[in-house]
């Protein structure tokens, strides 16, 4: 378990879990994050091979994989997202793949630096992406250095 403030200096804890309850809550908070096609819903098998943690509320999570990239980030309560990175950098978390914009500058905030970039490219867009609000951003590949 490793613990973590959120903007409120509240104490969040985030648990190791089973897959297969990480996925549900995943799923379930894909239904009310207005962000959701920032987030990367992956096949069962890359979450059964990686360590899977949840906030005890369920309400924010993320997963690591064996080779230390962050995956599957998700928070449906606002404030969370610097704690949830620093409960990832504890569990081994070295590298991601993110949209640019306030995602990057907040994992920026925590050492990860640009390793590569790709311009946004509307074949690989999520089905769910809202071009209006969120335009057509860089995708960036990030390491912790």
């Amino acid at each position: 378990m490793s613990i973590n403030c959120d903007s409120r200096n509240s104490a969040v804890a985030y648990r190791k879990v089973e897959s297969v309850v990480f996925q549900s809550a995943l799923r379930a908070a894909m239904l009310e994050q207005k962000h959701s096609a920032f987030v990367s819903v992956l096949e069962t098998s890359v979450y059964d091979k990686a360590d899977c943690f949840l906030s005890y509320d369920g309400k924010s999570g993320y997963a690591v994989t064996d080779d230390g990239m962050l995956i599957s980030v998700f928070s449906i309560v606002s404030g969370r997202g610097h704690g949830i990175v620093e409960s990832a950098i504890e569990n081994a978390a070295t590298m991601l793949e993110c949209f640019e914009g306030f995602l990057s500058v907040m994992y920026a905030k925590h050492g990860f630096k640009e390793a590569m970039r790709d311009t946004f490219n509307e074949e690989f867009a999520p089905a769910s992406w809202n071009y209006s609000r969120d335009g057509k951003p860089d995708y960036l590949t990030m390491i912790r250095v």
